[in-house]
């Protein structure tokens, strides 16, 4: 493999461009602040190894889509300290964006920027004295499942600009696809919708619904019955 053995890692500081190919075997690929994975080829890429992080505060990790799509099996960003270890999902990619499942620990964010679309398996952390871990979307489309045991996340859901849609009910309050109901939903500001799409959910979200929404769309938008429990 390029990256080597799937004994070592990789430590990538800057700009690490899967180019169209997907490396196998699976391996840990540790992103500095400010260093960025990317697809510059037309050609879909699956990582079947683990992405994580350096022991440093900073939001700036990137993993960016564009040209090709880019599917991640593992983000791991769990740690023993309270580091600032969140990471953004970024790009005009719009097909096949998927990160299968996320680790967070201690306050941290998934962030969601530029226009194009990203899908999350599973997002689960380790609520903790330090915060626990979240969503903000600023831009573009995030689609979250969370329809698995594995997904159990504490923290808040926020949605500044663009659009998060359900494509699962949930399992209980505790495995959602909007974590659980501990820290609620929010829409705020102009251009930002939660689109349930149909999905009644499993449990009882709390929802605060405030802005225009996307293109003036409202800021519930739904293809289906809203219903509330």
């Amino acid at each position: 493999s390029p990256l080597g053995t799937a004994v070592g890692e990789t430590q990538n500081y800057g700009v690490l461009d899967f180019n169209g190919y997907s490396p196998v075997p699976a391996e840990l690929v540790r992103l500095k602040v400010g260093a960025s994975l990317i697809n510059s080829s037309p050609t879909a890429v699956y990582f079947p190894g683990t992405i994580g992080a350096w022991a440093e505060n900073g939001t700036t990790r990137n993993i960016i889509a564009d040209s090709g799509a880019i599917r991640i099996a593992y983000v791991n960003f769990g740690g023993v300290d309270p580091y600032n270890w969140s990471f953004t999902l970024g790009g005009s990619g719009t097909s096949n964006n998927i990160i299968d499942a996320i680790y967070l620990d201690r306050g941290n964010t998934v962030y969601k920027t530029g226009s194009g679309t990203w899908t999350i398996g599973y997002l689960r952390d380790q609520a903790t004295t330090y915060g626990s871990a979240g969503i903000i979307v600023n831009g573009g489309t995030l689609i979250s499942a969370g329809n698995d045991t594995s997904a159990n996340f504490y923290g808040p859901v926020t949605i500044n600009a663009g659009t998060l849609k359900l494509v699962a009910t949930g399992i209980s309050a505790a495995n959602g696809p909007l974590g659980r109901p501990n820290n609620g939903t929010t829409v705020t500001g102009t251009g930002g919708a939660l689109d349930v799409n149909g999905y009644t959910l499993a449990y009882v979200e709390p929802l605060t619904l405030n802005g225009s929404g996307v293109a003036n769309g409202g800021a519930a938008s739904v293809s289906g019955l809203l219903t509330t429990r």
